[in-house]
């Protein structure tokens, strides 16, 4: 998922951080999530691997609501601030990949 501003924090001795989100064409949004855990990122134009951040956020596409984890990264030279998963999909939709923006 697309953040800005990333700051890790400690809070009540757990790991927490805060971001922005949505601030492409609008005004930012700042969140504050627990820290699930972190993961490693390997990207095809990058030698080296990436280290993310892992938060809980609730998730709306179309009817489905849902709470997943995201790993937080700066995308805004990439094309989509989100990827959607399997696991959102996963027993919830079907996906036609002759269509775009369709989600009822």
């Amino acid at each position: 998922m697309h953040a800005t501003d990333i700051v890790r924090f400690e809070r009540d001795g757990e790991r927490w951080v805060r971001f922005n989100i949505g601030e492409q064409g609008g005004e930012a949004v700042t969140l504050e999530r627990k820290v699930i855990r972190r993961i490693r990122v390997r990207q095809a134009e990058l030698e080296d691997f990436e280290r993310r951040l892992v938060v809980m956020v609730s998730v709306k596409l179309g009817s489905i609501s849902e709470q997943l984890e995201m790993s937080l990264t700066d995308r805004s030279k990439m094309e989509f601030p989100v990827l959607i998963g399997r696991n959102l999909l996963r027993n919830n939709a079907i996906v036609d990949v002759s269509q775009e923006f369709i989600a009822k």
